[in-house]
């Protein structure tokens, strides 16, 4: 066992509860803060479970046409790399978008998180990536096949992964880091450990056994700030589905469909309706072709909006981070990746998501009025401005 994982010895890692909310939300429960921790940090820790990602560049064909599998090791052993591919440009669409025929009243709206904000940010500090067999798909419970991601960050960041969790022990090295396991058997598994070369590390898996996720965990890395899995024999029958900046894309067009309040960096949002609203949200995507990973998290029923591909996602499957709500199309037009969802069926929705198209100025200064008049949830979770003071 220690010559197939280095220093690491299974039987001293410290097993504790799996945290499905490590790449996607992890809801607040009210329960008190653990081993004397302060407020200020588990709260900070809730930072680092990564609300957004802040829920990942594609090297698989168009959506339309399917998933090409792309195998750079071929069954041999070796490093393999994964820089982004396809980078985007400056959109060509505005994000400036309505709808062309509303179902409801305008209600509320997000126009982006500036840096003063309260808000969710996206991961801007970290590098990673997510790998899949074919047929899996983003689940946390055990049910979506077979799938792997890692996520790397600087010590110093927020994005930064804990080590230290539940009864705070440190048991075992990967990489000859301090290292712990969070496992629940047959759901996922995650490893988090570091520093290595200043970065702290967190691998997780769905549908893996807890020797072959170590073993993926001892050979990542990131080299020149690209993503790379030191010997490609460990990730088996899984084809790479996309970086950690292409699944902050897709999973945050889900937290803006569940979670309409939260201002989002990047994320342009307008809702219609105040009980069941329906919202349609883009943002600028980092990569020019999200497919893999869109069909990774949402599945694969694939239509037409724009005369662009578009997947549907029902109900069932937006919810996988805990909220179950309506159905969702998805497509990239124009440089951005594109959402419209609400109440009511694919056809529904589908006709809904034809009518968007740029907002006219006066169109938009009532968007812009209604971003003012959207609360901040998040404000409620800053301390009160300290009071004046005056010097007499």
């Amino acid at each position: 066992m220690r010559d197939a994982f280095g220093e690491i010895d299974p039987d001293e890692i410290d097993i504790i509860d799996a945290d499905p909310g490590a790449f996607g939300p992890a809801p607040f429960t009210g329960d008190g803060p653990a081993d004397g921790a302060t407020d200020a940090a588990v709260v900070g820790r809730a930072r680092r479970r990564w609300l957004v990602p802040a829920v990942v560049a594609t090297v698989v064909g168009l959506v339309a046409v399917g998933v090409v599998l792309w195998q750079p090791w071929a069954g041999e052993s070796g490093a393999v790399s994964f820089p982004a591919a396809g980078a985007a440009g400056e959109p060509e669409l505005t994000d400036q978008l309505v709808f062309g025929a509303p179902p409801a009243e305008l209600s509320s709206a997000q126009l982006g998180r500036d840096e003063a904000d309260i808000g969710l940010g996206r991961f801007d500090d970290s590098v990673g990536y997510f790998f899949a067999e074919p047929g899996a798909h983003l689940e946390f419970d055990g049910t979506g096949g077979v799938w792997a991601a890692f996520l790397a960050a600087p010590s110093d960041s927020s994005d930064a992964p804990p080590i230290e969790e539940g009864n705070g022990s440190i048991r075992g090295t990967v990489q000859g880091a301090p290292a712990t396991i969070r496992s629940d058997p047959g759901t996922s598994i995650e490893i988090n450990f570091g520093p290595v070369d200043g970065l702290i590390y967190s691998v997780i898996s769905s549908g893996m056994s807890q020797a072959d996720t170590l073993a993926l965990a001892e050979v990542v890395s990131v080299e020149g700030g690209v993503p790379t899995v030191g010997d490609s024999t460990v990730l088996g029958d899984m084809q790479p589905m996309g970086s950690l900046a292409d699944y902050s894309d897709v999973f945050s067009l889900l937290l803006a469909f569940s979670q309409m309040a939260f201002p989002q960096s990047g994320l342009v949002a307008v809702g219609y309706g105040d009980a069941d609203p329906y919202v349609v949200a883009n943002l600028s995507t980092v990569n020019d072709d999200l497919s893999a990973m869109m069909r990774f998290a949402f599945g694969d029923d694939q239509r037409v909006v724009h005369g662009q591909p578009a997947l549907v996602v029902p109900p069932d499957r937006n919810g996988i981070f805990g909220v179950a709500v309506g159905t969702m199309v998805v497509w990239q037009e124009g440089g951005r990746l594109v959402m419209v969802a609400g109440p009511g069926d694919a056809d529904t929705i589908l006709a809904l998501a034809e009518t968007v198209r740029p907002a006219t100025d006066e169109e938009w200064a009532t968007v812009v009025q209604a971003a003012a008049d959207t609360p901040n949830p998040l404000d409620s979770f800053m301390p009160p401005p300290e009071p004046a003071t005056t010097e007499g």
